[in-house]
Formats: structure tokens, sequence, C-alpha cells
């Protein structure tokens, strides 16, 4: 999360290239066997962990790659492989659901773990002492509620293209400058920017 420029050894923005083009190439490898598995009576499920940090940007599909001299800003790249998380799970509800696959996303909430590594020490001690943010924290068994309800709940069997937090819809967000609660952007739900992701996505993975 919100890590200083780099590059995969593919050439793509590393958290765009990690968080999502990773993500993308896995589940499209899957599909045909997420398919043929799939039954009337129990259908596949994809389960893509995005965050509430989507509030920060849509995908920037003229600059995905942030090559543009001094625009990078780390928690901004975050937020766009969040919201591609939530779109790429959209898509595969709308197009393969009708085929037995479905898909959610999902803000696990917040958590004190590894991901909290590039954030500055400075910040992370602000963050600490703010009671607002204290008060949201979860542990990690708490915080894996939400993808455990997604991935096997009997109330999404058959259904999907929902983002979840909190083992719930998520509401509008009040916000749109901060990550902090659950709510979801107006964007997170975009089919032109869906399909134009899906298409950029298999463009740069020639898949």
């Amino acid at each position: 999360m919100a890590t200083p420029y780099s590059k995969t050894a593919d050439g793509f923005e590393r958290q765009f290239g990690v968080n999502h083009l990773a993500h993308y190439l896995l589940t499209t490898l899957l599909l045909p066997t997420l398919e043929s598995s799939s039954t009337p009576q129990f259908n596949s499920r994809v389960v893509c962990v995005s965050s509430s940090a989507h509030r920060y940007g849509q995908v920037r599909f003229d600059d995905y790659n942030w090559e543009t001299p001094g625009a990078y800003e780390p928690f901004q790249a975050y937020g766009q492989s969040k919201t591609a998380n939530i779109w790429m799970a959209n898509y595969l509800d709308r197009v393969y659901g009708p085929r037995g696959i479905h898909a959610l996303s999902l803000h696990p909430g917040g958590i004190w773990t590894g991901l909290q590594a590039f954030t500055p020490s400075e910040t992370l001690a602000a963050w600490k002492k703010e009671p607002e943010v204290a008060s949201m924290m979860l542990t990690p068994e708490q915080g894996a509620a939400t993808s455990v309800w997604a991935a096997v709940g009997k109330a999404w069997e058959g259904k999907g293209g929902e983002y979840l937090s909190e083992c719930a819809i998520a509401p509008p967000a009040k916000e749109l400058s901060s990550a902090m609660g659950s709510g979801a952007a107006a964007y997170a739900h975009d089919t032109k920017g869906e399909d134009r992701l899906w298409e950029l996505s298999r463009t740069l993975v020639s898949f």
C-alpha cells in the first residue's frame, strides 16, 4: 500500500501490477475451471479484496502507469488499484454470472498488518493517536469476516456484483477524500469503466 514509485519486472506501476493485473491474469486463467465446476445448485464464486481506499481515485486510463513527471501519488495509485478490484468483480459478475460464475468485491476493514510497511512512521503514529482511527481498527480475525462471508455465505449463492463491508452491502460514501469508513464511491459501479478496464487488462497481459 502506498509504495514508492517502482515498476514490476514486466513494466507496470507496482501497485496496479500487483494488486490488479496479477489478479486479473490468475482469474482469467481459472475461468474455464470455474465455469466447468459450477452447478445450478452451487455456482462458482470469485472474491476480490478491495479497500475503502478505492475512494482515493478511479482508474487513470490516460496514465495508469503514472509516467507523467511529478504525477505519482502513492495513495492515489493504491486507490486506482483498489477501484480496479471492484470493477473487475463487477465485470465478472455481469458477464460471467449467466454462465455460473459470480463475483463480489469488499473492504475487509482497517487492520494493522505489513500492509502499512511503506506508510511514513510519523503518519502511522498520527493515525494510532486518532480516536476515530482507533475505533475502526479490527483484529485479523475480524478483518477476515467479510471475506469469508463473501466466499462461502449462502446469502450470495447465485448472485454477486456488490461491494461489501462489515458483512453487508456497503452504503454510499459520505466523503471521497478520505478512506475512513466503509462507504462506496458512486463510481464503484460504472459499466463503461469496467468494460474499458477489462479490455485494457487483456491487452496489457496479452490474455
